[in-house]
């Protein structure tokens, strides 16, 4: 029983680590901002893969690099960031060539550069001065499939304060439009 046992496990486990993974390469504009400040142009490029569970689930873990920041009174913030969102995945078909798939979970992200500019002051690097460099949150996303091209809009929320000091408290958020290419 026992032997049989560990057979079925093993059974399963290489089939699901068989099953078939499609890379992806993705690029996107938007907006974003971090707690009430002004909104100001963000981007983002990724590659990921999707892992099917079931003819309509899945998971789709990507590495991203994202600018994000704000405006403010003649201050201009821009945070380059890693990211790396795991996603859940629920894509159903719509016709024969025309997928739709709806997405969300968790990221974490650290920052690697944050210039900050400002009327009448020298230039700074944000992470060296006053913030914080790991961030994590959660996502949202839809994406029209049309044979292997993505159309998506994905909207993030920062959970994480990415100010160094307690005085001062806001989170990051975004909101993309994203195309992207199955391989």
């Amino acid at each position: 029983m026992r032997k049989g046992l560990i057979v079925l496990v093993m059974l399963m486990t290489c089939t699901w680590a068989s099953a078939q993974i499609t890379w992806n390469v993705k690029a996107g504009a938007g907006v974003a901002w971090i707690g009430d400040l002004n909104k100001k142009f963000g981007w983002k490029v990724g590659v990921g893969i999707e892992k099917p569970f079931s003819t309509n689930w899945l998971i789709m873990p990507t590495l991203e690099l994202k600018q994000k920041g704000c405006t403010y009174e003649g201050l201009d913030a821009t945070l380059l960031y890693a990211q790396l969102p795991i996603m859940a995945a629920y894509r159903t078909r719509l016709s024969k060539s025309v997928n739709m798939t709806f997405k969300a979970g968790p990221y974490l992200a650290y920052g690697f550069s944050g210039n900050v500019s400002a009327d009448g002051y020298d230039d700074y690097d944000f992470f060296d001065v006053e913030g914080e460099r790991f961030d994590y949150g959660l996502m949202l996303g839809v994406d029209f499939e049309y044979h292997r091209m993505v159309f998506g809009m994905e909207w993030e929320q920062g959970l994480a304060n990415v100010f160094a000091s307690n005085e001062v408290s806001a989170e990051n958020a975004a909101a993309y439009i994203t195309i992207g290419y199955k391989f």
